[in-house]
């Protein structure tokens, strides 16, 4: 729940516009039809390594079930390292340290696993298995390689780069995407600021301002962001505008001469080093697991929780009269507008009041009733409903008035960022002290951290932090 809201005064009231003009707040185009077949090294890799592991092991190792079980580990172990990731530089030998390294730990743990349950298997058959593992998936890979690098070559199978960048590095990439097709690249066009002086190897589509559209427009599904007229802060803005598209960035690091291409960390297009922007949270799996979370957690509490909801109705019938809920128009994911639902508290004189008001903590109309279920966060119960309608998560930015979204987009940067995700009952702002009389500015930034580091754990640890801030009664 939301441990606080800031208290200040009232601000003086202004001209409301569409929030379509206030920064970040756009609406959020249609994900690009890619033409690039993302899964295809992957798909090639998963189905070359299990056909070639189950030819194999089962006869090395003497047990079917203990050669289909020993590759099976090694390939998710690959996995979990990456190793089926999307990359442009296809090696087999650059790859082979981390493959041994996966082998040698599924080895290892079969080895542990076979003491413990004091199986009868030798130690030096499990040594054997883990050899031809190493041997067979090396040998999977450098043919699996071949056949890409050909497959990729095709026009058809090619996906469509767009180069944030005109300076000198950027042209070197869009040339050497053109004369190198087995990277399976082809350069549509740059994007930057003001016209380049020099020729360019593909058009010059456009400003950076305009990246979001023409990743939609021209069907683009890579993104590189090299080196060019674009400011960084402007390219941050930029950046997180293509969060939701389907298109990867890459970003040619800064002092790239001195990056370690076979490190396993960096790919690179022809010896220029490139490293993938992690893909946001709103993009993976584990995204939908936060959604079903988030239902099923919102729905329990509403069913515990029924009997102090209604006595809290009760309660602020019998103080206040009728209209126990108070609706607030409020913004959310993508800017889009929602009735967030809380008990009452007190009743503002004017709905401009309502929309305008920053806060009631210290306002004397706000009942004893009011006022404990503020302190208590019990007022807050309501938006359980909101979470369950899709409106809101049990974590992320606290949503606010669209008045107030105008206000602070205009006076600092990044605000309109927050709502790249849902709005939460809780967040990672809040549970860091950021509540009353705190500073926006803060709040934005461990909104957007909350959002660039997010993790399933670090909802775990934000719902954990705010269970003690609520006991104290920290509330408002």
């Amino acid at each position: 729940m939301n441990v606080g809201e800031p208290r200040t005064t009232e601000l003086p009231a202004v001209v409301e516009r569409p929030l379509v003009a206030v920064r970040g707040l756009g609406e959020r185009p249609e994900p690009p039809r890619s033409r690039y077949q993302r899964w295809l090294v992957p798909l090639v890799l998963v189905l070359a390594d299990a056909v070639a592991f189950a030819a194999v092991l089962p006869g090395v190792a003497g047990s079917a079930a203990i050669g289909l079980l020993f590759g099976g580990v090694v390939m998710v172990n690959w996995a979990a390292a990456g190793g089926y990731g999307r990359r442009f530089a296809l090696s087999a030998l650059d790859e082979l340290p981390r493959l041994a390294a996966a082998v040698a730990i599924t080895g290892a743990v079969s080895l542990g696993g076979y003491q413990l349950l004091e199986l009868d298997y030798s130690g030096r058959r499990i040594l054997v298995v883990a050899a031809a593992a190493l041997v067979v998936a090396t040998a999977s890979r450098t043919l699996s390689y071949a056949v890409l690098r050909s497959m990729r070559g095709a026009p058809r199978a090619r996906g469509r780069a767009l180069i944030c960048g005109t300076g000198a590095v950027g042209v070197e990439l869009a040339t050497r995407m053109t004369e190198h097709p087995e990277y399976g690249l082809t350069p549509v066009g740059f994007v930057d600021r003001g016209p380049h002086p020099g020729p360019l190897p593909v058009p010059l589509l456009g400003s950076a301002v305009v990246l979001p559209r023409l990743v939609v427009e021209h069907d683009i599904d890579t993104v590189f962001v090299a080196f060019g007229g674009t400011a960084d802060e402007e390219l941050v803005d930029l950046l997180r505008n293509c969060a939701r598209l389907r298109a990867e960035i890459y970003c040619v690091p800064r002092l790239f001469e001195l990056h370690d291409l076979s490190s396993g960390r960096t790919d690179n297009v022809r010896g220029i080093p490139v490293t993938v922007l992690p893909r946001r949270p709103f993009r993976t799996v584990r995204w939908r697991v936060k959604r079903i979370v988030d239902v099923v957690c919102a729905a329990g509490a509403l069913l515990v929780l029924a009997p102090v909801l209604a006595l809290v109705a009760l309660a602020v019938r019998l103080d206040g009269g009728p209209g126990v809920l108070f609706r607030q128009e409020r913004i959310g994911l993508g800017g889009r507008r929602f009735h967030l639902l809380k008990f009452r508290s007190m009743r503002p004189e004017t709905e401009a009041e309502a929309k305008t008001l920053w806060s009631i903590a210290d306002d004397d109309r706000v009942s004893r009733i009011g006022r404990l279920l503020r302190k208590t966060s019990l007022d807050e119960l309501p938006q359980l409903f909101n979470v369950l309608r899709g409106e809101m998560s049990l974590v992320g930015p606290r949503p606010e008035r669209p008045y107030f979204v105008e206000r602070f987009s205009e006076q600092y940067p990044r605000y309109g960022a927050r709502h790249r995700v849902p709005a939460g009952l809780t967040g990672l702002a809040a549970v860091h002290g950021l509540r009353g009389d705190t500073s926006i500015e803060d709040r934005v930034r461990y909104d957007n951290i909350y959002i660039e580091s997010w993790s399933l754990w670090l909802e775990v640890k934000t719902v954990l932090r705010t269970l003690p801030a609520l006991a104290r009664r920290t509330g408002r």
